[in-house]
């Protein structure tokens, strides 16, 4: 992955981009990326989430 294909994406869907969150913007622009692919986004997605852990 280049980061000029981060820099796009980032430009393309965001209007500011904090520090503070920078990890979260990148992880989520990582599962997009190597799931772009994936025919069934919406079901992928929603497996994450009921099997996520609780804090």
């Amino acid at each position: 992955m280049k980061s000029a294909n981060v820099s796009r994406a980032f430009l393309g869907v965001y209007h500011h981009v904090s520090k503070k969150h920078l990890q979260a913007y990148v992880d989520e622009f990582t599962f997009r990326y190597n799931n772009r692919k994936s025919e069934d986004m919406f079901a992928l997605v929603l497996n994450r989430v009921v099997n996520v852990k609780r804090v």
